[in-house]
C-alpha cells in the first residue's frame, strides 16, 4: 500500500531560472504540453540595459567583448518600463531588439539581438498591460512572466517550446488563448478565473443531453501526463477545479437518488468507485505518484477506459464523492497486515451520528466479498488493519487509545437484544424505550435506528416488522442489514 505523499513546488528564486524544453504527452493520455518538468539556469551576463525606445529592460546570454566583437547570441526581456506603456495598454515586443553598449574601449555600440525569452516575473504585476504581441524567434517564457498583470488577450507563437510555471498566474481578464504551436500547459494558468478558451474552443463543455462536463480533447489527452510534483499546481487551475467538482457532482447525481438513505448513497457510490478504478500496483511501490491523488479517479484513464489509482487514491476520491453527496466522510491511514506493516489508506463516513470503515481499495481486490470493508466497526477493520489515525484529518479524532472513531458495525443493525436474533422481539425493545420502559445502551440505540435517520422512535418498529416479514418471504437467511442496504430487497 502507500503513504501520501504530494510534493510542494517551491518557485525559483534566481530571476534568470528557466524552464527546460517541451515534454510530449503518450498518444493515449489525458492535454498536448509545453510543459516546464525541470528548471535549468541561463547563464546571462550580469548587466541590464534599455532598448533604444526605452520601453524594455533587456540582457543578454553574454554581455563580454572579446576582441571588440560582443558576445551576446539572444536578447532576454527582463522588464518593462510602466511610465512607457500606451495608454491602450497594448505593447509589442520585437523579433530583433536594439541595445546600445559601451564596448571595453567605452565606445557606443548598438547591439541588435533576436528576443528568444521572457524572464522570470518580466512584466508581474503590471497591470496597464492589457496586450503583449509577442515576437515570432521567443522560445521561453519564464516561470511568473506576466503573473497578476492586467493581460487579457494572448497568442502564442509557434517557436515557443517552454512555458514556465504560473507564467500567466492570476490574470483575471484572460478569456482565450491563441497559440500556433503546442498547446500551452495548464498549471501556467494559476487563478485564471475567466479562462474559458483555447484557439477559440471551449476548454469545458457540457454535454447538451446528459449534462455530464466534457474536456476539450487536448486539454483532456495532457491531464494523464501530470506528474505528483506538479499536481498541485494543477489543481490551482480555476477550470480544471471546475471539471473536477462537475465531474464529481455528475457522478453523485447519475448513480444516487435524492430520496436515497445515506448508507444507499454511500454503497451506490462504493460500487462506482470500485467499478471504475484498478489498482496501479506499479505506483504502489513509489514515493509520489499521481496514483496517490483524490483525482487519480478523475483524470489517471488508461486504455480500457477505466481510471488508476492506489489507496490514497481511492480514498481520496470517496470522500470527494461522499461529500458531494451530502456524507461526512474523512481520510484515514493506517497500515495493512500482510505479515509485515505496509502503509495504508481508507475511509470513516459519518451516518446518523456514528462512524463507520469503508474500505474500498480492498473491496475492489475481492470481487466475491465486494462489502467486506463497507460500514464497519473499529474491531472489525482492525483484523487487517492497523489503523492510527496518522496525519489527523478532524479534530474529532485523536487516536486510537481514546476510544476510536468507528465503535459500531452495521453488520448488526437490528439486532438489538442480546440473543443475536432479528426477529419480534427486537421490534418490541423499540417499544420499550419510546414507552421509557427501557434505557438502552449507545449500542443497542445504533442498532436499533433501522432507517438510520438518526432517531430512534416507532417507525424503527414498523420498519423491523417489515423487514422479517419480506425476510420470512424471501427465506432469507443473512443479515437484515444486507438485506435491506446491500441487496436492495426492500427497494430503497
Amino acid at each position: 500500500m502507500d503513504r501520501k505523499f504530494i510534493t510542494k513546488i517551491a518557485a525559483a528564486a534566481a530571476s534568470l531560472t528557466l524552464l527546460a524544453g517541451a515534454v510530449t504527452a503518450p498518444a493515449n493520455s489525458f492535454l498536448s504540453v509545453v510543459a516546464p518538468v525541470t528548471s535549468i539556469e541561463a547563464f546571462a551576463g550580469s548587466s541590464t540595459y534599455a532598448d533604444t525606445t526605452g520601453l524594455f529592460e533587456v540582457k543578454f546570454d553574454n554581455d563580454s567583448f572579446v576582441s571588440g566583437v560582443f558576445q551576446g547570441k539572444e536578447a532576454y526581456i527582463s522588464g518593462v518600463d510602466t511610465t512607457k506603456i500606451p495608454q491602450n495598454g497594448i505593447i509589442t515586443i520585437p523579433d530583433n531588439i536594439t541595445v546600445r553598449i559601451k564596448d571595453s574601449n567605452g565606445k557606443n555600440v548598438d547591439v541588435t539581438r533576436p528576443v528568444t525569452t521572457i524572464t522570470q516575473s518580466a512584466f508581474s504585476g503590471k497591470k496597464s498591460i492589457i496586450k503583449v504581441n509577442l515576437p515570432s524567434t521567443l522560445k521561453t517564457i519564464g516561470n511568473y512572466a506576466f503573473s497578476n498583470s492586467g493581460l487579457v488577450a494572448l497568442n502564442l507563437p509557434a517557436s515557443v517550446t517552454s512555458v514556465g510555471m504560473a507564467a500567466f498566474q492570476n490574470c483575471k481578464g484572460l478569456y482565450n488563448v491563441e497559440y500556433k504551436g503546442s498547446m500551452p500547459d495548464l498549471q501556467a494558468f494559476w487563478g485564471c478565473d475567466n479562462l474559458k478558451y483555447f484557439n477559440n474552443s471551449v476548454i469545458l463543455n457540457h454535454n447538451p443531453r446528459t449534462g455530464e462536463p466534457i474536456l476539450n480533447s487536448k486539454v483532456a489527452q495532457a491531464m494523464s501526463s501530470i506528474t505528483a510534483s506538479t499536481y498541485d499546481s494543477y489543481k490551482k487551475v480555476p477550470v480544471l477545479k471546475q471539471y473536477a467538482t462537475e465531474y464529481i457532482n455528475y457522478i453523485v447525481k447519475t448513480n444516487t437518488k435524492t430520496s436515497d438513505n445515506p448508507v444507499i448513497k454511500a454503497r451506490k457510490l462504493h460500487d462506482w468507485l470500485i467499478q471504475h478504478t484498478e489498482y496501479d500496483n506499479a505506483a504502489a511501490t513509489k514515493k509520489s505518484s499521481t496514483a496517490k491523488e483524490d483525482w487519480a479517479c478523475i483524470f489517471r484513464k488508461k486504455s480500457n477506459g477505466k481510471y488508476s489509482a492506489v489507496c490514497a487514491g481511492y480514498s481520496g476520491a470517496y470522500k470527494l464523492l461522499c461529500n458531494a453527496a451530502g456524507i461526512d466522510c474523512y481520510c484515514v491511514e493506517g497500515d495493512a497486515i500482510y505479515g509485515n506493516d505496509i502503509g495504508h489508506m481508507w475511509n470513516v463516513v459519518k451516518i446518523a451520528g456514528n462512524y463507520y470503515h469503508v474500505d474500498t481499495t480492498w473491496d475492489d481486490n475481492d470481487p466475491e466479498k465486494p462489502y467486506e470493508n463497507f460500514m464497519r466497526s473499529d474491531y472489525a477493520i482492525n483484523k487487517y488493519h492497523t489503523y492510527k489515525w496518522a496525519g489527523i484529518v478532524d479534530n474529532q479524532f485523536v487516536s486510537r487509545s481514546t476510544g476510536g472513531a468507528a465503535p459500531y458495525d452495521l453488520r448488526y443493525l437490528g439486532y438489538i437484544n442480546t440473543d443475536d436474533k432479528f426477529d419480534e422481539a427486537d421490534a418490541t425493545e423499540i417499544q420499550y424505550y419510546t414507552l421509557k420502559l427501557h434505557d438502552p445502551t449507545p449500542k443497542q440505540l445504533m442498532r436499533a435506528d433501522m432507517n438510520l435517520d438518526g432517531t430512534v422512535d416507532l417507525s424503527d418498529a414498523v420498519f423491523i416488522r417489515q423487514i422479517i416479514y419480506k425476510m420470512n418471504q424471501a427465506n432469507y437467511t443473512d443479515s437484515p442489514f444486507e438485506f435491506v442496504y446491500l441487496d436492495g430487497k426492500m427497494g430503497i
